[in-house]
């Protein structure tokens, strides 16, 4: 919880092949405002090293989500939402990259701070696949 800052609208999160350290990420006021709400109502606004992101399953109830766990949730939701492929996180992740490049008409720029793949390269990987080259 101490690496949320409502007032600020960000979230700090590490990422692989940071060692550990954490950054600041942007979030939507909508997103803090919920995020706000889920602690308030979930009674752990007061406990600063308590996880956001809890389990609600009668065994793990209370205890940090699993990397296993979010997966079921992103499996779950994907099939309600009638997505037929098969997800997962890195393919939500992968998804999200790609768009963000059609929606800035390719800013790779832009998409790696959104990304935040350290190297540009990776995301132009994303924009060679996204646009296709080889066919034009």
């Amino acid at each position: 919880m101490k690496h949320f800052k409502y007032a600020r609208c960000q979230i700090e999160v590490s990422g692989k092949g940071r060692n550990g350290e954490r950054e600041p990420v942007t979030i939507s006021q909508k997103t803090a405002a919920a995020i706000s709400d889920w602690l308030q109502a979930s009674n752990a606004a007061d406990k600063p090293n308590e996880p956001i992101f809890i389990s609600l399953d009668p065994v793990r109830f209370g205890n940090r989500l699993t990397g296993e766990a979010i997966r079921l949730i992103v499996i779950k939701y994907c099939k309600l939402a009638g997505i037929e492929k098969q997800m997962s996180p890195h393919r939500v992740r992968h998804s999200a990259i790609t768009e963000a490049l059609n929606q800035n008409n390719g800013n790779i720029r832009a998409t790696q701070k959104l990304s935040r793949h350290s190297d540009p390269r990776t995301v132009i990987i994303y924009d060679d696949n996204r646009v296709d080259l080889q066919v034009l």
